[in-house]
């Protein structure tokens, strides 16, 4: 076990000591994890949703720079473009992606600006 899975699993057992124990240990189980697993679950769409679009910004960044193109934020990040992005990637993850690009639009973007302000 990795020292990451490590933490979770102790991170979750320091919750579970704290959980009423009932009768059934499936249905305690069932009570305890599941609303557990579904953060977990949202936590991992969204950080894939957001590493997978900065990575395609990122390559397309580095192409530009290899055609001698333009490769400043103003000319890269094309926001219907990056949408479109978004939102197949929340498509893919099954994320609502109307309440996804409330935030996500923001975070993507200020992360792909901070990515042009660095050399190549």
């Amino acid at each position: 076990m990795s020292s990451s899975e490590s933490n979770v699993v102790t991170v979750f057992q320091d919750h579970i000591e704290t959980c009423e124990i009932l009768n059934n240990f499936k249905e305690f189980w069932h009570n305890k994890w599941k609303g557990i697993t579904q953060k977990c679950l949202n936590v991992a769409r969204h950080e894939f949703v957001m590493r997978k679009s900065f990575e395609m910004f990122a390559s397309k960044r580095v192409m530009h720079a290899f055609t001698n193109k333009p490769c400043d934020f103003d000319h890269l990040f094309v926001e219907n473009h990056e949408r479109a992005i978004l939102k197949g990637l929340c498509l893919h993850v099954g994320l609502d992606y109307n309440e996804f690009i409330f935030l996500g639009l923001n975070f993507h973007k200020n992360r792909c600006k901070k990515h042009c302000r660095t050399k190549l």
